[in-house]
């Protein structure tokens, strides 16, 4: 009698459990077939998790989640049915007394507040940033060369993107660490401690001190001719299409948000790269043979393993999805990383291949869709070229260390690795171009 092939239970996924993270894609893959409306009854301690949190308003006891490219493009492409200004996460939060700003904002607010950041990081200011990255990312892969090993992460993708994401903002880059400390803790804030919330809250009141001090001195170090715009100068000095301002307290929301998600997931990004590449070796191969691919190459990695594995969204009414009723107030998770995997959309969604039509990566959902795509973006793939290039032509034996194991990201909304070890041969190592 052959074997009985098991038959796939939806309840084994809890989406808020480390434990599915080893194999998630393998639970999209089933739910889009068998489950794409996935709706999971949080347990108690998990309620209690949610709950035990300053910002947080109501209890939360449920979570629907759409794996779906259709389900998801619609929830993201209708802001008025699926609100942000709730959180993005499965907690309720307490909306802004000021309607919020950019992902934590909807309607007014937040066009209001995309008007005045989206110049900070256009491509027109991101591009002249190209040799100061290239210089940094060469600088990182100096200080690792000799010692022919190295986490991905730790050593080179978050100094990398920490370090660009605090010159962006208009710090010094001495201070990468400090901001990369304010991050962790606006992101533990959600970690349902006491704790964590204290630690986010002395961050939050760091971020609005250097504000006061720091982006005054800046604004007039501008105005004065002696400095360039940067994100804070941009976000303290630009007046939407009305000639309104930022008050103090939206330009500390936007500029701890751009904090916050700056710079986890690039690192997630360039870490997922390097394992998809040294996983796949006729890739590789084919982006030493072609590099003009790189451009493809980047946007084949966001698709197949979105760093970003979904975003929370509220029902501002009852809704209908997949023949699934969802009352007011529901939270919806979109699946980013499912959706880029939907068989219904993409060929071959498993097959890992840099030369893959454009026109068919320009469907990804990586960065989200609409009004709330990531700012961000511009950044994040101009540092996903720099990356893969630099690391491939400079350690050419760059492999995965076999003595070592990878392992994830157990938080629900990232979608990668946590420790990713790589070893190469020393004595490969090209020196920096001049």
């Amino acid at each position: 009698m052959a074997d009985q092939v098991p038959v796939y239970d939806p309840s084994s996924y809890d989406p808020c459990s480390p434990d599915v993270k080893p194999n998630v894609e393998e639970h999209f893959a089933e739910l889009r077939q068998k489950c794409p409306v996935h709706h999971h009854r949080f347990s108690e301690d998990q309620v209690k998790q949610l709950s035990d949190n300053p910002f947080v308003i109501g209890q939360v006891d449920e979570m629907y989640s759409l794996t779906r490219y259709r389900d998801i493009e619609e929830c993201l492409m209708n802001p008025t049915l699926y609100l942000s200004a709730e959180g993005s996460g499965p907690e309720r939060i307490r909306p802004p007394e000021n309607g919020g700003t950019l992902a934590w904002s909807d309607g007014a607010a937040h066009k209001h507040s995309r008007r005045i950041a989206q110049p900070a990081v256009s491509p027109k200011v991101i591009a002249p940033l190209t040799p100061m990255l290239q210089e940094r990312i060469d600088d990182l892969i100096d200080e690792v060369a000799q010692a022919g090993r190295m986490d991905v992460l730790e050593d080179f993708a978050v100094p990398l993107t920490s370090g660009m994401l605090t010159y962006l903002l208009g710090l010094p880059v001495e201070r990468a660490e400090e901001v990369k400390q304010w991050a962790m803790a606006i992101l533990s804030i959600w970690g349902g401690d006491d704790e964590a919330a204290r630690r986010g809250a002395e961050a939050m009141g760091a971020i609005s001190e250097c504000v006061t001090t720091w982006g005054a001195d800046r604004v007039a170090a501008v105005r004065r001719g002696e400095a360039s715009p940067d994100t804070l100068t941009t976000l303290l000095m630009t007046p939407d299409a009305q000639g309104s301002y930022f008050s103090h307290e939206e330009v500390v929301q936007a500029f701890a948000q751009m904090i916050a998600g700056g710079f986890e997931s690039s690192a997630t990004a360039i870490a997922n790269g390097v394992y998809l590449f040294c996983t796949h070796p006729e890739e590789l191969r084919k982006l030493r043979e072609r590099p003009e691919l790189i451009g493809t190459a980047v946007e084949e990695v966001l698709r197949y393993m979105a760093p970003i594995e979904g975003l929370v969204r509220t029902t501002s009414t009852e809704v209908t999805v997949g023949g699934v009723e969802m009352k007011k107030g529901t939270k919806v998770r979109a699946v980013f990383a499912s959706a880029n995997m939907d068989e219904e959309v993409f060929t071959d969604p498993r097959q890992f291949r840099i030369d893959r039509d454009r026109v068919e990566l320009q469907k990804h959902m990586a960065f989200g869709r609409g009004g709330h795509v990531c700012l961000g973006n511009t950044l994040a793939r101009q540092e996903l070229k720099l990356a893969f290039t630099s690391l491939f032509r400079r350690i050419p034996t760059l492999e995965l260390d076999p003595d070592l194991t990878p392992t994830r990201n157990k938080v629900m909304v990232i979608h990668g690795f946590d420790y990713l070890p790589v070893r190469w041969d020393p004595a490969s190592v090209i020196a920096r171009e001049s």
